[in-house]
């Protein structure tokens, strides 16, 4: 599985899995489970994603 960067401070290079169940940001020290994708879950990120591509689809901003 790849993992997204750490939510906190952006960085991939410092991350650490533990096992199958645990990843760490080695830089902020924060952990988080990997259990279902639960670090890469990213809900309002992925629900902004999702508005601006509809609003740009639908020629409601500009496309960047």
């Amino acid at each position: 599985m790849k993992l997204k960067p750490c939510p906190f401070c952006g960085k991939t290079d410092q991350l650490v899995i533990h096992g199958v169940s645990l990843v760490e940001c080695q830089r902020c020290e924060v952990s988080g489970p990997t259990g279902n994708g639960a670090w890469n879950r990213r809900p309002l990120e992925d629900d902004l994603r999702l508005c601006l591509d509809e609003a740009v689809e639908s020629g409601g901003c500009f496309a960047v």
